[in-house]
């Protein structure tokens, strides 16, 4: 789930990269490559390798909790593509919260 500002947001940070990409949200959050934790409370950092496309990227994904109000859901706070380098930098200096097998 994405608001027009997180969409705006993401257009203004990383042109071209909303159109390209917008239709993988589903399939990042769904099916993350890993789960990275994060200083934020209820915030995550979702890293998913696109093979088709060949490309890495850093999604930065708010979850709602059972101590949120009812009506916040699960949305995507950014989206950015990132290089080997950065992919590599983030799984060995952060703690991985989960690793797809």
């Amino acid at each position: 789930m994405k608001s027009d500002n997180q969409i705006q947001h993401i257009k203004n940070r990383y042109p071209n990269n909303y159109e390209r990409f917008s239709g993988w949200f589903g399939e990042i959050v769904r099916n993350p490559d890993y789960i990275i934790e994060t200083a934020k409370p209820n915030t995550a950092l979702i890293l998913k390798e696109i093979i088709t496309e060949k490309e890495r990227f850093k999604t930065v994904l708010r979850l709602a909790t059972s101590a949120d109000n009812k009506a916040y859901k699960n949305s995507i706070i950014t989206f950015m593509k990132i290089d080997e380098k950065e992919w590599n930098r983030l799984l060995r200096n952060k703690r991985v919260l989960y690793k797809k097998k």
